[in-house]
């Protein structure tokens, strides 16, 4: 994958649209469908989002199969009849837990032989043969002390990717680019705040998972994922007040970290600064280089109260929570939140050139 299409180029605050025809982001989550329509012609950025279980019953709770099909299928046409510029033609995120991330210094080869040596290099990094994953590579520059060439690598199991390809173009969407989650968000945030000078973490809580990616001058060198978000906290309410999911989400909505420190939720909470905290410590390391002065936080479980407070607290860094910035979006369906920590895999995928 061509690294340039994760750096920024000159833009004014409101100018976010890249090309005549319209792009679609779909980012399939395992909690909702979030899509982002960027139109040149309008001028506009349109983002919408839906539950795939709106009576979600507990944690655990799923769609699949046809169910999920005729839920996504669903929602596809709630987005035609949204937008009038909408697409079949749609750049599709790709988010397993079981990827791999990772930083490779090679030495200084020729284009054909980077070709063969990347995979190897890779091989030895993941714990799957290649033929059981797609691979998704980077050029980057090398970090201080080292010399050769530098590569970020993701490394995504096939037969995700496949499912997930069957699973859309069954609605009658045609793929225009898949790529893993990661790289989207990435592209999402550096057109939308620049690129840091110094090093910075990216925290990305979900719904069932964690991404953190640290960034240099607004290149990934290291990604680790873990399976605790925003399902884990709302099953921390439902458990102590034996409630249903829709009350204990409730609940959590109106719970302030900042403010209370409840026995129930507690574990959890300090679970998962903990696994944010071993991720940071794991980067650095690895590499010296990457030192972390800040941290972003974005993803929906971002919205938690107080939850931005917490991690700086226990990680004595400063942490800010993302928010729309060089790039602004026009439309919103009126019932949804429209913070940009809900859309930013939309945003990156739409952004895919």
């Amino acid at each position: 994958m061509p690294g340039e299409g994760l750096r920024p180029r000159p833009r004014s605050r409101s100018v976010v649209f890249w090309s005549k025809k319209p792009r679609i982001g779909l980012d399939l989550g395992s909690y909702a469908l979030k899509c982002c329509v960027l139109d040149r012609k309008r001028q506009s950025c349109s983002i919408w989002s839906e539950a795939l279980l709106p009576n979600r019953e507990a944690r655990e709770d799923r769609l699949e199969g046809e169910e999920l099909q005729s839920r996504v299928q669903s929602i596809l046409k709630q987005c035609e009849q949204r937008s009038s510029h909408w697409s079949h033609q749609v750049n599709l995120s790709l988010e397993d837990p079981g990827s791999v991330g990772g930083y490779l210094v090679l030495p200084p080869l020729a284009p054909q032989e980077l070709q063969t040596a990347i995979p190897s290099a890779i091989a030895k990094q993941i714990p799957y043969s290649l033929s059981e994953v797609e691979l998704f590579n980077l050029r980057v520059p090398v970090l201080p002390g080292k010399s050769g060439t530098g590569v970020f690598f993701m490394a995504v199991p096939r037969e995700s990717i496949q499912a997930r390809i069957r699973l859309l173009t069954s609605t009658g969407l045609e793929i225009k680019s898949a790529e893993p989650a990661l790289l989207a968000l990435i592209r999402a945030l550096v057109r939308n705040h620049g690129e840091w000078t110094e090093p910075v973490a990216v925290v990305s809580a979900g719904h069932s998972l964690t991404s953190v990616v640290v960034l240099q001058q607004g290149v990934p060198y290291f990604t680790r994922d873990f399976r605790l978000g925003g399902a884990d906290f709302t099953y921390a309410f439902q458990m102590a007040v034996q409630v249903s999911w829709q009350r204990a989400q409730e609940l959590k909505h109106q719970y302030d970290l900042r403010q209370e420190r409840s026995y129930h939720l507690e574990p959890f909470l300090i679970r998962w600064l903990d696994e944010v905290k071993r991720s940071l410590d794991q980067a650095q390391k690895q590499e010296a280089a990457l030192k972390v002065g800040r941290v972003l936080l974005t993803g929906g479980t971002a919205a938690f109260k107080g939850l931005e407070d917490r991690l700086s607290e226990h990680l004595d860094l400063s942490v800010t929570t993302d928010t729309w910035n060089r790039v602004q979006h026009s439309s919103v369906a009126p019932e949804i939140d429209d913070s940009l920590i809900h859309y930013d895999l939309a945003l990156g995928l739409a952004l895919h050139e």
